[in-house]
């Protein structure tokens, strides 16, 4: 099974950085292969211009 976790919030230490780690290390220890996505670290410019 692959897992792709995607973080929204821009601050990972943070009630949904927390939930992110546990069901990472949760779904590794079921044998699932799991990539991760912070989106709080991309660098790009929010505003269309």
């Amino acid at each position: 099974m692959r897992i792709l976790i995607i973080l929204g919030h821009p601050d990972s230490e943070t009630y949904c950085g927390a939930l992110e780690q546990a069901y990472a290390r949760g779904a590794d220890m079921a044998g699932a292969e799991v990539r991760r996505l912070n989106l709080g670290e991309l660098e790009f410019d929010p505003l269309l211009h």
